[in-house]
């Protein structure tokens, strides 16, 4: 894909935190424009652009009306997934509100979404799940996955274990994929001498978003009732050397909420970029990327948790293989000079 020319094209980026610190600047539309060099400017309503690139965190009561410029929405977790007019999707809208993260009252939180889905001339989404959905509203929809190459990333080079075997979570503060997998994390550890690292945020807006702020740590200890749980604070220099001295990475997610069984490949991709093992539960993209990769890491009951953990902690060979095999598939299906040139033909589609 040859890349686009941008010297006379003006382009606005709107997204929430323009503090640029966030995963949704530095893993998707952020990291694109800074490797390939582009001039842009965190967007105005009130401006003209040629582009403007419409994150989903920003306000799409005011974006899905504007008229100025070609539109990419960037659309990387399923929203759609929320039920319409019940009383937590007016909840949901009525936050966002109050708390000018939109200029609009919306009372079905889904149809902002499907609103800014119509007037996109573009959407990228990040799974075969958000883009079926997508496409209903636009004909124009790109599948790209989060970029991942953050400085200081390191693969794990040892598989050998101590006296204690370590398992790894990394995620956004939220915990129910780990509280559903807790009876079977509780009986693995009563069996085996084994710690569970979790790498996160040390505070975060358990309600209301940053309204109401809470400790990762005393929530852990209400949630989880297990042993040997170590918290971390993610930062992007150290992730990966804590999560590759670990031996096995875990992502359980709870399969009776629809959202969380949308989400993209992103976090397995994340793990696999590291050479590490990973189990996981059988979302759609993990079971898609797994079989892809031709590894047989989905676990689809909590016997099958209990056979596989058992498995890879005993079995130093396996999780060789495994960690390297992974690393082998991103590195040559989602490598960076494949997700920019996502990128690029999501631009020439517009410009």
């Amino acid at each position: 894909m040859t890349i686009v020319n941008t010297d006379n094209i003006k382009i606005g980026y709107a997204i929430a935190n323009a503090s640029l610190d966030i995963p949704a600047y530095r893993r998707r539309f952020g990291y694109y424009l800074k490797q390939r060099n582009y001039s842009w400017e965190v967007a105005s309503i009130r401006k003209s652009y040629d582009l403007v690139v419409v994150h989903h965190s920003a306000d799409l009561t005011a974006w899905q009306h504007y008229d100025r410029a070609k539109i990419i929405f960037d659309y990387n977790d399923d929203y759609l997934s929320f039920a319409g007019r019940d009383f937590k999707s007016f909840g949901r809208g009525l936050a966002k509100f109050l708390f000018r993260q939109w200029s609009k009252m919306e009372w079905d939180y889904r149809q902002a979404y499907i609103a800014m889905m119509l007037r996109a001339d573009a959407i990228v989404c990040c799974s075969d799940t958000q883009e079926t959905k997508a496409r209903q509203y636009c004909s124009n929809v790109h599948q790209i996955v989060d970029m991942q190459s953050d400085p200081d990333w390191v693969s794990k080079k040892n598989y050998d274990t101590g006296t204690t075997f370590n398992l790894v979570w990394e995620g956004l503060p939220g915990f129910d994929g780990l509280k559903t997998l807790e009876p079977v994390l509780r009986t693995f550890q009563n069996k085996h001498n084994c710690a569970l690292h979790v790498i996160t945020a040390l505070k975060y807006g358990k309600y209301l978003r940053d309204v109401v702020q809470v400790h990762t740590k005393d929530e852990i200890t209400k949630q989880l009732k297990l042993k040997q749980v170590f918290l971390y604070e993610w930062n992007p220099h150290l992730f990966s050397h804590i999560a590759t001295a670990c031996d096995l990475a875990i992502i359980p997610i709870d399969m009776c909420k629809p959202f969380w069984v949308a989400k993209p490949s992103n976090k397995l991709l994340f793990f696999w970029r590291m050479a590490m093992p990973t189990l996981v539960d059988p979302t759609p993209a993990y079971i898609k990327v797994m079989d892809e990769c031709g590894l047989d890491m989905v676990c689809n009951s909590p016997d099958e948790w209990i056979e596989k953990l058992e498995q890879f902690f005993g079995d130093k060979g396996a999780r060789r293989d495994a960690g390297a095999r992974g690393k082998m598939f991103v590195d040559e299906h989602y490598s960076e000079k494949k997700l920019l040139a996502k990128w690029d033909a999501v631009l020439a589609s517009l410009l």
